[in-house]
Formats: structure tokens, C-alpha cells, sequence
């Protein structure tokens, strides 16, 4: 039989491969050919209708700025950027700058070199750029065609290449890109990286190009100065060792009268902290239990007495605490307000223990820290502050401001475990230790004292959130002999450890004792904090005290640490 299919018809390969080598001869030709056509500048540096590009130490984003009247005009988070040192209260419209001798106020009505210092437009404030810079250590530039702020902040020696002929700015690495730009001979550019056959480089005016490195251009260094001294901001104490005892204030006419009691074991004190202010609105005021007999007799022991002031008393959190932080007019009424009852009684100085603390309310705070500080060094008060061990979700309370103003910070180095947490230490050796580093990291050593804990957590139950509650050493001691509770070093926490039941169910207790006081101090001494907190005069053992004179007279402790 005859087939009748037809044969495919075999299609020749070469044309194809003909098309396909022109397109590619082209795409060659295309790429080597240097492109004469320029960027779209107006393009590349648009920002929003009305605000301006930024160039930030080489970097361009399109943070707020405006101008207005010929006048530049920043944002308030672009300012603090670039000067955290700023606060501008924007419930009441204005702009704050704490120096060594004074705050300056900005309000709507301020005028410098002609312009308002605050404007507000499209409803958000803006603040004047030329004000800003009386303080601030930068460099900034305003260019045109099209319009960008250029600033710097950043110091120091600086690689830069300049042109010894005319050369092209690209783009991209490579020749057939679009021209960002062209250096005449003798400019300059910043050099930031070497990419294959191209240097990485940024333009005085604010662009960020490629440049062939086989064009002729000189490698060299320049270094930016500095525009702006920063003051120094002196306290009112710089003395070491330290040993501050806080004396719980429950009932003014009763605890008041019990220091000289409480007192009668101790040795080495030199500063007690009586809890007398207690926050007790969102306006600023407070509870007052201080007392000058009290002080009186506290001077007549050698104490110094460094009252304290505290928001939890009464809860004075969330939107209330954030009020009286962020609102200029309360803040200044509660700042005014404490130092005159500190004087009042004759006390010499100020300790802050806010807690809690919002993360919106964390600029405020640390206004608050500036300004209380002039107002305590102008009386002659020293200033010290309470602050957790730094963490993650504490970094607002930005420590290394703090340290600039007050005398003092105290890291608190113990609630590690706490009621409403699992169960654990209260002051671990590596939660302490740690604690402090990370202190020191941020703050001075001649201003950092150390918190330590004069009590121990009993934790009762189990599960994820047994209950707890707190005992003085003395008391532990009772309780542990008690129920029959045999401890054990636990070289981990750096403490006494026990088991035991109590009212039928599993108890557990990491033991604050002398031996745990002693590996803490031990451990802590190479640091050289400026002193020693703890909390609180009438929950320690006698040892303790014995302990402290070693540690602050630089005796051996290693024979009264545990095991």
C-alpha cells in the first residue's frame, strides 16, 4: 500500500541564528557605545508636592522638608534625627533646647533672622532650619535645579577623588548608562566603594554615581571639622563610693521617726533615700511626706538625704504618666514644685524612680531629666535616677542622655523575676553583671551606682506563673528552717537554692544572703561603679553591712562568697 502522508518540510536553521547574532551584535554595540543622555534629576530627587529631597551623610531619602518664605523648614522627626537634644511639645507649640545654664523656649510667636521658628503647614509643625543649626553640629547646603537639602553630620577624615579632566557620572556601573552629572577638573568627589572597573562615589550637591576608574582622577583624603562645640554640662557631685540605703515611707508621722532605728546596725551609709513624693494625677502633683526633723536627724548621723520620688504608689501610668512627662506646662509644674519641697526640708538631693513608662513618653521623660537637673544644680541638689537594666523594650528611657544631666543613674539590678512572671532569681550574678555592662556601655562609670536587692521572692506553685511574694533575709532564713529546707549553692544564679513544701504545694526560693551579696559585689568591683543602692533599710541581715565596709574599703570578699 502507498503512503499518502506529506514530509515535513525541513526549515533552514540560519536564518534564525543570523537574526539572533545581529540582535545580540546590537545589544553589544548598544551597551559599549557610551550614552549621552542625562538623567531626569527632577525625577530623581522628587519628594511629595511641596517638601524637599534630603541627602543625609550621602544617603538620600525623602524625609520632611519644606520650604517656606525662602526658609527651610524641618519636621520634627527629621530634626530629632539629627539632634535628639531638641523637644518640641506638640500639644502646646513648642520647641525646647536645654542648655548648661538654661532651656530656651521657641513658642508660635518666635522669631529668628526673620522667620517664625515653628510653622505650621498642612496641620503639622515645622521647625526653622536656621534656628536648629545655632545648636546642632552639621553642615547643610540648599541646592536648586531641583531643589534638595544637603546636610552632614558626619566627622573626620574622608576618601575623596578629583578629577584631573572632565569626567562623566553615571548612573549605573556601566557606560551606556544615563549622565548624573560632569566634573570639571579639580572637583571633588566622595569616594564610598570600588565596584569591578567603577568607583562608587557622592557629589558635594547630593548625587550618588559611577565614574569609570579609567578616567584621570586623583585619590586623596580630606577631613570635615566640626561646626559646633557641644557644652559640657557639669553636676553638682562627682564623688565615688557611694553607699545609698532607701528608707520605704509608708506612713509620714510613723516611718519617719524610724531611721535612727533602722539605722542602728549599718555601717558605710552615706546617702538615704526616703520615698516622700508620690505622683498622684496627670497634672504634675504629688503626695508629700517629707519631714525636716527627719533631715535633721540624718544630717546629725552623717547621712545625706536624696528624697525620692515615685509613680507607682498610686498608678500614675499609661496617659496620665505620658501627660505629665510630654506637656510642657505640667512638667514644669512638677519640676518647680519638687525641688521647692526638697528644699524646703533642707534635703540635698533628688532620686527619680518613674516606672513604666510609655514608649511615647520617652522624649518627655528625658526633658524632664534636663530640666530637673538645672533646677537641682541651682539649689546646690544632686540628681540621681532609678533605671531598669537596659533592655529592648527600656531603650527610650535613653540612658546616655540621662547621663549628661543627672549625677547619678542606679541601675536597679534586681526584679530579673517578679509577681506575674515565671518563676526565678530576682538578682541572677549573670542579670547583674550584665545589667551593668550594658550600663557602663552608655554612661560613665563615676556616674552609675549599682541596685541590689535586700530581699528574697518565695514562689509557690507551679506552672508558667506561680505566685509569689517577698520576704527579708531574716525572715527567709526563719522560713527555710521552718519547713526544713536544706540549701544549695547554684553556682549558675550565684546563690543559696531551695525546695521544700509549703501549705501542700511545690516552693522554691533563689536565697539573697550574704554569700550572694558578697559573689555580686565580688563580681561587680572590677567595674568600678561609682557605689552601691539597695533596697530596702530594715529587710537586711548584719552581715551585710559588713560586706559593704569590705567591699567599699577594697578587702578580700572571696572568703564570704558561696562555694
Amino acid at each position: 500500500m502507498v503512503s499518502h502522508k506529506k514530509k515535513k518540510k525541513k526549515v533552514p536553521v540560519w536564518p534564525v541564528l543570523a537574526v539572533v547574532a545581529v540582535l545580540l551584535t546590537v545589544a553589544v554595540i548598544l551597551e559599549v557605545r557610551p550614552s549621552t543622555e542625562h538623567a531626569d534629576l527632577d525625577q530623581y530627587f522628587a519628594s511629595r508636592p511641596g517638601a524637599l529631597a534630603v541627602v543625609t551623610n550621602d544617603v538620600l531619602s525623602h524625609e520632611d522638608a519644606v520650604i517656606a518664605d525662602g526658609a527651610v523648614y524641618l519636621s520634627p522627626s527629621y530634626l530629632l534625627k539629627i539632634n535628639a537634644r531638641f523637644y518640641l511639645d506638640e500639644t502646646e507649640e513648642i520647641l525646647l533646647y536645654t542648655l548648661p545654664d538654661k532651656t530656651l523656649w521657641a513658642d508660635k510667636g518666635a522669631v529668628f533672622e526673620g522667620h517664625p521658628v515653628l510653622r505650621k503647614t498642612n496641620g503639622a509643625l515645622y521647625v526653622l532650619l536656621d534656628y536648629a543649626a545655632q545648636y546642632t553640629d552639621m553642615h547643610w547646603k540648599l541646592y536648586a535645579d531641583p531643589d534638595r537639602l544637603v546636610i552632614r553630620t558626619a566627622f573626620g577624615e574622608q576618601d575623596i577623588l578629583t578629577a584631573e579632566e572632565n569626567i562623566t557620572l553615571r548612573k549605573e556601573a556601566r557606560v551606556s548608562s544615563p549622565i548624573m552629572a560632569t566634573l570639571a577638573a579639580g572637583e571633588k568627589v566622595r569616594f564610598l566603594k570600588q565596584q569591578s572597573k567603577w568607583y562608587y562615589v557622592f557629589t558635594e550637591d547630593g548625587i550618588d554615581s559611577y565614574v569609570d576608574r579609567s578616567g584621570r582622577m586623583t585619590a586623596g583624603k580630606e577631613t570635615l571639622s566640626h561646626v559646633y562645640t557641644e557644652p559640657v554640662y557639669e553636676g553638682v557631685s562627682t564623688r565615688r563610693n557611694i553607699c545609698l540605703v532607701w528608707h520605704q515611707i509608708a506612713y509620714r508621722d510613723i516611718d519617719n521617726g524610724k531611721l535612727g532605728e533602722l539605722m542602728a546596725e549599718a555601717k558605710g551609709v552615706t546617702v538615704v533615700s526616703p520615698t516622700w513624693f508620690f505622683l498622684n494625677d496627670g497634672e504634675g502633683g504629688f503626695d508629700n511626706a517629707s519631714s525636716a526633723a527627719y533631715v535633721e536627724q540624718a544630717h546629725a548621723m552623717g547621712l545625706e538625704v536624696w528624697a525620692l520620688v515615685n509613680n507607682m504608689d498610686y498608678e500614675v501610668y499609661g496617659d496620665r504618666l505620658k501627660a505629665v512627662m510630654n506637656e510642657t506646662t505640667k512638667r514644669t509644674r512638677l519640676v518647680q514644685e519638687l525641688v521647692n519641697a526638697v528644699t524646703a526640708v533642707g534635703a540635698d538631693g533628688l532620686n527619680v524612680d518613674i516606672e513604666n513608662l510609655p514608649s511615647d513618653a520617652g522624649r518627655g521623660f528625658v526633658q524632664f531629666i534636663r530640666e530637673l537637673s538645672l533646677a537641682c544644680h541651682r539649689k546646690g541638689l544632686v540628681l540621681s535616677v532609678d533605671n531598669y537594666v537596659p533592655t529592648a523594650w527600656t531603650a527610650h528611657y535613653d540612658r546616655k542622655e540621662q547621663g549628661i544631666f543627672a549625677d547619678y543613674l542606679i541601675v536597679m539590678g534586681y526584679d530579673e523575676h517578679y509577681q506575674g512572671s515565671e518563676a526565678g532569681s530576682s538578682a541572677s550574678l549573670g542579670f547583674v553583671t550584665s545589667g551593668l555592662e550594658k550600663t557602663l556601655a552608655q554612661v560613665p562609670a563615676e556616674k552609675v551606682i549599682l541596685g541590689v536587692p535586700f530581699f528574697t521572692r518565695v514562689w509557690k506553685g507551679t506552672g508558667a506563673k506561680p505566685d509569689s511574694s517577698l520576704l527579708n533575709m531574716n525572715a527567709t532564713a526563719e522560713l527555710l528552717a521552718q519547713y526544713g529546707a536544706q540549701p544549695a549553692w547554684d553556682a549558675a544564679t550565684g546563690q543559696n537554692y531551695a525546695e521544700f513544701t509549703m501549705d501542700n504545694v511545690r516552693a522554691r526560693v533563689w536565697i539573697e544572703d550574704a554569700e550572694s551579696m558578697a559573689a555580686r559585689l565580688a563580681a561587680v568591683r572590677p567595674s568600678k561603679p561609682a557605689g552601691l543602692a539597695a533596697w530596702r533599710l530594715g529587710m537586711e541581715t548584719p552581715e551585710v553591712w559588713t560586706l559593704f565596709e569590705r567591699y567599699f574599703s577594697g578587702a578580700d570578699l572571696s572568703g564570704t562568697a558561696g562555694p
